[in-house]
């Protein structure tokens, strides 16, 4: 099993509401586009999917309850935001802040008391973690944090050391062994095999996503064997080879290009 931290929620992507510094794929409005022009620009391409008409549900529902939109096809593509920027909302209800506020630190994840439900000093062991691509665009076009209301730092991975520095930074090259590379670079996705069309995906070079956050070990490592924390000093970042991510992201790149723009102005200063 993987656990993949994506940037802004802990919830799913389907629930905008935010408990933590990292995790889920609804990420803000790069503010460094947004200061170039005063309205949000074109986000998606409608050629990757092109509505040639509005299609509606002929089951009989209850109006009160649920409702189709009147727009035309083409005005869905006008105030969305691009891939990993859209917005992190706040909680609005006491139900939604139930599941906690705490923040999560990628890496440092303590077994907890069964009894007591806090945390040991007991570090979790193979959690297999790893940095979706996602968090690393977000930073690298200063996406927004939450509510719009300043610019997103990700403090899962900036902030709670005691040595005031980051506690994982971005680095150039690739986190796996080259045996794992190898067998990414020849994945074709399920779908493709099945007949799904290969035209519409995102183009990632073979060359993209060549990342790792590296822990600050001049900082907080204590312990030694399965004692240390953290147990991993350096974490992958989650490839981008899944059939839907890379349809997702042609849909939404933006123009500029999100994905092509982190990539040729990486943020290794971050914090």
């Amino acid at each position: 099993m993987t656990e993949v931290f994506l940037e802004g929620l802990r919830y799913n992507a389907a629930h905008p509401f935010p408990v933590v510094g990292t995790t889920s794929p609804l990420p803000a409005w790069a503010s460094f586009l947004w200061q170039q022009q005063p309205k949000l620009l074109p986000w998606g391409s409608p050629d990757v999917c092109r509505a040639t008409h509005i299609v509606r549900d002929e089951t009989d529902h209850d109006d009160a309850t649920c409702k189709h939109p009147r727009a035309r096809p083409e005005q869905y593509w006008q105030t969305a935001r691009p891939w990993a920027l859209g917005q992190i909302r706040a909680p609005t209800s006491r139900l939604q802040m139930m599941a906690g506020e705490t923040v999560r630190n990628p890496g440092l994840f303590m077994r907890a008391d069964c009894d007591t439900n806090k945390d040991t000093d007991q570090p979790l062991l193979n959690t297999n973690e790893r940095i979706h691509s996602s968090v690393r665009v977000r930073l690298a076009c200063e996406g927004l944090g939450l509510d719009d209301g300043e610019t997103w730092r990700c403090k899962s991975l900036s902030g709670g050391s005691r040595s005031g520095r980051q506690i994982w930074r971005l680095a150039h090259g690739s986190a796996f062994r080259p045996a794992a590379v190898d067998a990414l670079r020849m994945f074709r996705p399920r779908e493709v095999e099945l007949g799904y069309p290969a035209e519409y995906l995102y183009p990632v070079d073979e060359r993209d996503g060549q990342w790792q956050w590296v822990f600050d070990q001049e900082g907080d490592i204590t312990g030694a064997g399965h004692e240390r924390v953290p147990q991993a000093l350096v974490l992958p970042e989650e490839p981008m080879i899944g059939y839907w991510e890379k349809y997702l992201l042609a849909l939404t790149s933006g123009y500029p290009d999100v994905w092509r723009y982190a990539e040729k102005h990486p943020p290794f200063a971050y914090n």
